[in-house]
């Protein structure tokens, strides 16, 4: 649960969630008891932490900061950038790819560069951005059902092109990662993903 994500939500979108989910028809679904190793029971007595002020309305004065807090809630960088490889070229470079995600088909799915950088996505336009998001295809190619497009397709316009103008405005990162094609060594995360030898 990357609540983290959600910490900079204003009260006002937490109490309009809150009236959401007691609108929802009760199920009784008992679950399992939750167990966590001790690491995990260590790392997660942290999180979250409290949130002790108001969170007001946010203003926004660019494109920009807009597409920022609105990446920062549906939380892209978590997964389009590599955390776990400490030392690697890659490590920590906001959107460079390279973050291994298990996908419920039992492949192994790399999640790719969207930086401006040629490797990432300096192709794209705003409507090519646009498109992607809303149909789940890149021209003829279909995103990774790993990529949770669908949850993000109902967005306006407006945050669509926010989001992009954000993207835009990063450091380039070389990193190529594709999917599409067979895994090879990458020598910049150290990992083996489609594309790795094109690094």
């Amino acid at each position: 649960m990357w609540s983290a994500a959600f910490s900079k939500l204003p009260d006002e979108d937490v109490a309009a969630i809150v009236v959401y989910l007691r609108g929802i028809p009760a199920i009784r679904n008992p679950l399992p008891r939750t167990a966590l190793t001790l690491s995990q029971k260590f790392r997660f007595s942290t999180m979250p932490e409290p949130i002790l002020e108001a969170r007001p309305q946010p203003s926004f004065s660019t494109y920009r900061e807009r597409g920022e807090f609105l990446e920062y809630l549906a939380d892209c960088a978590g997964c389009h950038t590599d955390w776990y490889h400490p030392g690697s070229a890659v490590n920590g470079q906001l959107f460079a790819g390279g973050n291994l995600i298990d996908a419920p088909t039992g492949e192994k799915i790399f999640s790719p560069n969207l930086t401006p950088d040629p490797s990432g996505i300096s192709y794209y336009d705003e409507d090519l951005f646009i498109q992607a998001i809303r149909t789940g295809k890149l021209k003829a190619r279909s995103l990774s059902p790993v990529m949770p497009w669908y949850f993000y397709r109902n967005m306006t316009d407006e945050d669509l092109k926010a989001i992009y103008a954000y993207i835009r405005t990063l450091k380039p990162v070389k990193h190529t990662v594709d999917n599409t094609e067979s895994a090879t060594a990458c020598k910049l995360c150290g990992m083996k993903h489609g594309g790795g030898n094109k690094n």
